[in-house]
């Protein structure tokens, strides 16, 4: 996954562009919106390939562990609190099916129709992608705090439910954002594949976990 930077860079040290030519186009990528507003709506714009995979581990050890504070992560894009603790098998069940098994789903959407696809890079994205949903689940943790004594129709439901759909809205900002930078799809194409690939990601993982489960 290159950076249009990297790749400017690239035909630079190839001798197809002149290091003036690249300067000029360099400075025409400068982004208008704030460094911050980048790392949020579109963070594969500026993060490798080798950090989304660290990112992506670090946010699978933490969704593991909160999966031991009843949290589930039982699909593609879902996100649940129970009253039983999650088991260690449920847990990685889980991650298989939320992390690379969607991002399997989602690569083969785009293959066929765009070879440049990199199923490496996919997995990367995915994985990272899935934050905003790591956070989420901090956030349920300490509102609900323990599950066997949570009342659904108290304030502190209210206060889970506002909190948790602006979230959802940022995953799904950074999944396509990912998805965007390694399949190379643009505009309804781009729009398309996704919509298609995260329906059925969310079908399959499903069925999945019911007989793995």
């Amino acid at each position: 996954m290159s950076s249009p930077r990297d790749k400017i860079l690239e035909l630079v040290a190839a001798g197809t562009l002149s290091p003036e030519e690249a300067e000029q186009l360099l400075s025409a990528l400068k982004p208008t919106r704030s460094r911050l507003d980048v790392w949020i709506l579109d963070p594969f714009e500026v993060l490798g390939t080798g950090r989304a995979w660290i990112l992506a581990v670090l946010v699978c050890a933490g969704s593991i562990a909160l999966s031991r504070m009843n949290v589930r992560f039982d699909g593609a894009v879902d996100l649940h609190i129970g009253a039983r603790r999650v088991g260690w098998t449920t847990a990685f069940a889980d991650q298989l099916v939320a992390w690379p098994l969607t991002a399997l789903i989602l690569w083969g959407g785009t293959v066929i129709s765009n070879r440049r696809a990199r199923l490496f890079e996919m997995v990367a994205v995915v994985g990272a992608a899935r934050l905003p949903t790591l956070i989420s689940a901090c956030m349920t943790v300490a509102v609900v705090g323990d599950p066997t004594r949570f009342d659904p129709t108290s304030n502190a439901a209210l206060v889970l439910v506002a909190t948790s759909v602006p979230f959802v809205g940022w995953l799904f900002i950074t999944l396509l954002s990912g998805f965007r930078a390694a399949s190379g799809n643009h505009g309804r194409q781009l729009a398309a594949s996704f919509a298609v690939g995260v329906v059925i990601a969310e079908v399959v993982s499903k069925i999945v976990l019911r007989s793995l489960v």
